[in-house]
């Protein structure tokens, strides 16, 4: 019966310290600048999942579920725009103005859940010098670090999400 008991209990201690690890935050970049660098990292070496650590843990949150197609698809696009050489690129970083870009997003069916507060501008250059693609995001800090913010689907906001992918793929075929 003890052994039995003292099996339980070691094994209980073992779910719950993988589970406490598992839902540990992860540490972001501690500057704004060293964002834009381990953004670029990770598009350069398609990490998908270092990619999706460097987005705040209340945009994961809220992105969960049958929200997960916006996030999935923010994250493709992004996939899709980067650009393929190991160039110089360059990081800018200014302030949010006060009433951030929703990204073509309306406001009635998106929101920030947490407030972007600093937007990143990596300029990715050619070897010649000139500017072969941009990315714009919106950064905020938490207390491990800086992430990506992105706007959180409301109520109805997958819905019309889904239906812009429609409208669009049925315009590609």
């Amino acid at each position: 019966m003890t052994r039995r008991f003292l099996s339980h209990a070691v094994l209980l201690l073992v779910v719950v310290g993988q589970r406490t690890a598992a839902q540990r935050p992860a540490r972001g970049p501690a500057t704004p600048q060293a964002f834009g660098d381990a953004l670029v990292r990770t598009l350069r070496s398609a990490d998908s999942k270092g990619r999706e650590n460097l987005i705040h843990p209340t945009v994961l949150a809220c992105s969960g579920g049958e929200n997960r197609i916006y996030l999935d698809e923010v994250l493709r696009l992004e996939r899709q725009d980067a650009p393929l050489d190991t160039g110089r690129y360059t990081v800018s970083v200014t302030d949010v103005p006060s009433k951030p870009s929703m990204f073509g997003l309306p406001d009635s069916l998106f929101a920030y859940a947490v407030p972007p507060t600093k937007q990143i501008e990596v300029e990715f250059l050619g070897s010649n010098g000139t500017t072969t693609a941009v990315s714009v995001l919106f950064v905020a800090q938490s207390p491990n670090g800086w992430f990506e913010v992105v706007p959180c689907p409301k109520a109805g906001g997958v819905a019309w999400f889904r239906e812009q992918m429609r409208q669009r793929n049925k315009g590609r075929g």
